[in-house]
């Protein structure tokens, strides 16, 4: 996640829009590709609920652009400016979305692998490659050393993975093993072997997650000996509970050292929420305490009747912290990328009743949306619109006003996108779907088995 002090939009963090493609073909389903250490085959993993209709119209918002590649290439740069890691960002969410909607829906493996191998296509090129808060100018299908650029390199494999998980062939296994082998450079560049820097001179502890699970799944599609990534996860765990340890709060802290990878700052709400969704794949059982310590601890619940909002904080109770690109707003210590990426970590906790009262508070953001648009200033419309409701006391309404100022010219609101932006819409599609991978490509026994381990660590 990237850090400039600018804002973003309600329940933010990444991705698109487009026309809808016609009726998915009928296919058969895509087998899931599976370990030579697998015991047992792992039973279909069972949805929690059924999938909003959002689903479908995301679904086919990405389907539509990515048919368009220039378009979304225009789009992006447009719409996710603000954003250091804008354009990989919005290419890797939405080719999560796809392979976890193949895995839900066998009818549309087709649709979705060729809408992720065109994602691929669009991330190797050199215009996303530099669009990062330290552009990376290896041509990444000739890079065989490790060069510091996690966020990228993590993202980027992942989404050769996800081809693979969406019934995808062997087109990209060279070079997604090429690109894990330089990620496993990373860690083995690092003294302790469990973490890897987000760029050369910069580090986050979410960005390593990415990395590390690019390098789990690309063991477990090659039928690899998993014993190597197996210990990777369980000291990455061992890290973030010792030397990455926010001591105020417990949890992982956000920015590290880039060279101890001792914390910088503390924990936060958008990190803890996302770090669920990533780690739910490695390390269920340490996600489920994680989840019920995140949702005790950050949880709230604000206004009263038809305008109850709820949602995650971005920071602990009583801390009186600061919103950036990572926060996205926050509104009565609601945090937007807190909230946005909540969606997927309750869906990971199989949390119904949370992830409703989520959702429901993101519909109602639209609409809020909406009606400011139609205020002189977008920033007075939204600070109004709160005081209405209950969210905020007509006092702070002058002070909120001032605090959202930035979006009137910086907000790339359009009713293009379901849930009013680029990346609100990436980051919703990502997180409405997710779904297990590593449980569905390694098989039940072994995953808990690592589990385990960790647990014990």
């Amino acid at each position: 996640m990237s850090r400039w002090k600018q804002l973003i939009p309600l329940f933010s963090l990444v991705v698109v829009a487009g026309c809808a493609p016609p009726p998915a073909p009928n296919v058969p389903p895509a087998t899931a590709p599976t370990s030579k250490t697998a015991q047992q085959p792992l039973p279909c993993w069972e949805a929690p609920w059924t999938e909003p209709k959002a689903v479908e119209v995301l679904y086919r918002q990405f389907l539509g652009l990515s048919k368009s590649p220039e378009d979304y290439a225009k789009r992006i740069r447009r719409d996710a400016a603000a954003y250091p890691e804008g354009a990989i960002l919005a290419l890797a969410l939405p080719a999560y979305g796809l392979a976890n909607h193949a895995m839900a829906h066998p009818e549309s493996v087709a649709e979705c692998r060729g809408a992720i191998d065109r994602l691929i296509q669009l991330a190797s090129q050199r215009w996303t490659r530099e669009w990062l808060e330290a552009p990376m100018r290896e041509d990444v299908h000739r890079l065989r050393r490790w060069n510091g650029h996690g966020v990228y390199l993590g993202h980027y494999c992942l989404m050769l993975c996800c081809y693979r998980l969406a019934g995808g062939d062997a087109k990209y296994a060279e070079h997604q093993q090429q690109i894990a082998e330089v990620l496993r450079q990373g860690f083995r560049s690092q003294r302790s072997g469990a973490w890897v820097p987000s760029y050369p001179h910069r580090a986050w502890a979410f960005d390593c997650l990415p990395c590390l699970l690019a390098v789990r799944l690309t063991d477990v599609q090659e039928g690899r000996n998993l014993n190597a990534s197996g210990k990777l996860v369980a000291d990455h765990l061992r890290f973030r509970q010792t030397v990455a340890m926010d001591q105020a709060t417990g949890f992982a802290c956000t920015e590290m050292d880039p060279r101890t990878g001792r914390p910088l700052a503390g924990a936060r709400g958008c990190a803890i929420a996302g770090s669920i969704c990533f780690l739910g794949h490695l390390a269920p059982a340490h996600c489920r305490d994680l989840y019920a310590r995140f949702k005790e601890g950050y949880w709230i619940e604000q206004g009263e009747g038809s305008g109850k909002i709820a949602g995650f904080r971005e920071w602990p109770r009583a801390h009186d912290g600061f919103m950036d690109i990572d926060s996205g707003p926050i509104v009565a210590e609601l945090g937007a990328a807190a909230s946005g990426f909540g969606l997927g970590a309750s869906r990971f906790a199989r949390d119904r009743a949370t992830h409703e009262a989520l959702l429901d508070s993101l519909d109602k953001a639209v609409v809020m949306i909406d009606t400011a648009q139609t205020a002189s200033a977008f920033s007075q419309g939204i600070a109004q619109l709160m005081q209405a409701q209950g969210i905020v006391a007509e006092s702070d309404v002058e002070q909120l006003t001032a605090t959202f100022k930035g979006l009137d010219q910086d907000l790339a609101v359009s009713k293009d996108y379901r849930y009013r932006h680029l990346m609100a819409d990436a980051v919703a599609f990502y997180c409405l779907t997710w779904r297990p991978w590593c449980e569905a490509a390694v098989g039940e026994q072994e995953v808990t088995g690592i589990q385990e381990e960790c647990n014990g660590r």
